[in-house]
């Protein structure tokens, strides 16, 4: 779900021309063996509470993995993020330039007329995106925005990074839940907000 962490994710892969790969946290196993198998990835991130969907996946199991630590279960996870986060501070400087049409994301659609497909996001679509959006929709660094949007869903980011542009706050809840997010709205006056109307 949504942390600091998997936000600082998506901008360091960003800087050494990784790609991220958000799983919906609401699949099965086998629905997460398709989209492993698919695009073939060096490393899975998880948060301790999907161990056990991890452990059921036979393409997550042979997967190098580092267990990402949770606000709401911060005893619950191993070294292993720790020790990640070591490597790359004590490691060697990454020196590479980062070519604008190199996929910065694949987003898994819904599959609703069959298997998921991915859909490449390159790092010019993401930058000039977030140029055009905030000069169409005018958001300002006063703004503070509320994100509780699924990180594996393109809306999440695609959100997020209007309001990065721009130097506003952003107010990061880990999933949507109506009290929550009202309690937020009001504690940190929320300026705006984006829902489909069964949220509203």
């Amino acid at each position: 779900r949504n942390t600091l962490d998997y936000v600082a994710t998506y901008f360091g892969l960003a800087r050494v021309g990784g790609i991220l790969v958000p799983l919906n946290f609401w699949h099965r196993p086998g629905e997460h063996d398709y989209v492993l198998e698919d695009c073939t990835p060096r490393l899975l991130l998880h948060e301790a509470r999907f161990s056990d969907v991890v452990s059921r996946s036979s393409a997550a199991r042979d997967l190098p993995h580092v267990v990402m630590p949770s606000p709401a279960e911060a005893e619950s996870y191993d070294d292993s993020w720790r020790s990640f986060l070591n490597g790359g501070e004590n490691g060697p400087e990454i020196d590479i330039k980062v070519d604008p049409s190199w996929p910065h994301m694949i987003i898994y659609t819904s599959g609703t007329t069959g298997q998921p497909k991915g859909a490449v996001l390159t790092h010019a679509r993401t930058v000039q995106d977030a140029f055009a959006a905030v000069t169409a929709l005018r958001f300002r660094q006063s703004d503070t925005f509320i994100n509780y949007f699924p990180p594996f869903h393109v809306g999440n980011w695609d959100h997020m990074k209007l309001f990065i542009l721009v130097g506003a706050r952003i107010v990061l809840l880990p999933q949507f839940d109506a009290g929550d997010a009202l309690r937020a709205i009001e504690r940190e006056q929320v300026t705006v907000l984006m829902a489909i109307p069964a949220m509203m």
